[in-house]
């Protein structure tokens, strides 16, 4: 019984996480497309911004947690070493978020670019073994023009 349990628990979360993330997808893609007319660049030179009257630093941050599926498949990958391809989409997911909510930001500030985009990335989590759970965190900060 107890097999059966932990089988229907890791499917529910492989379904629901699946519809999950796809949902997000098409929400971000909707978002890019929207901001697809606020420039971002990381560049490491030092450049002259003559045609700008302002310049402030922005930043948008998110935090996704991995689903049932992702920790136990997860998990299992991790004993074999290499890729855990399972982690890919989460990363990827809040990457993308990140940099919607820099760039959303930007826009209400009435900035025209973004200019030294950086992204910084952290786990949030526990490193007991007993316990489930853990997060990404994604930090994408720039300066933003106007």
């Amino acid at each position: 019984m107890g097999l059966i349990i932990t089988i229907v628990v890791i499917l529910l979360g492989f379904f629901y996480g699946k519809a999950a993330e796809q949902n997000h997808f098409k929400k971000l893609k909707k978002l890019e497309t929207k901001l697809a007319n606020m420039p971002w660049r990381s560049n490491g030179k030092k450049e002259k911004f003559n045609n700008f009257q302002d310049g402030k630093l922005l930043t948008g941050s998110v935090v996704i947690a991995q689903d049932a599926f992702k920790a136990f498949f997860g998990n299992i990958l991790g004993l074999f070493g290499g890729r855990i391809t399972v982690y890919e989409t989460l990363l990827d997911r809040a990457r993308r978020e990140a940099l919607v909510r820099l760039r959303l930001s930007a826009q209400d500030w009435g900035a025209k670019e973004l200019v030294n985009v950086r992204i910084e990335t952290s786990t949030i989590g526990t490193n007991n073994a007993q316990q489930r759970g853990g997060a990404v965190e994604v930090v994408a900060y720039g300066t933003a023009l106007r």
